[in-house]
């Protein structure tokens, strides 16, 4: 099962994408809900689940992600190749390579 996460950028290549994603994962292993605010723009929403009201601005993202990884230790993110599609993009998750099967 791969997860996908659609972001819609301009002109965004995989060598971006993939430097985003590192970031975002170093972000989420380290519980740096600052790092994680920095990787976003200042109108960004951030979504859990497509079920959940998004987290918007960049103290809605910090609140979220201050509440979601204190009960987590030890985290490992692994993330597969980006898709790239023109202003399209999406970082791949692949949660039976090994990756995390949660909290995105």
């Amino acid at each position: 099962m791969k997860v996908v996460l659609p972001l819609q950028c301009p002109s965004v290549d995989e060598r971006s994408l993939n430097r985003w994603a590192d970031a975002y994962a170093r972000a989420w292993e380290q519980a740096d809900a600052d790092a994680v605010v920095e990787l976003f723009t200042p109108d960004a929403s951030y979504r859990s689940s497509i079920f959940d009201e998004p987290h918007s601005g960049p103290d809605g993202i910090r609140a979220y992600w201050e509440r979601a990884t204190s009960s987590q230790s030890n985290v490992r993110v692994w993330m597969g190749d980006p898709l790239v599609d023109g202003d399209r993009s999406a970082p791949l998750r692949d949660p039976e390579a090994g990756g995390v099967a949660g909290y995105l």
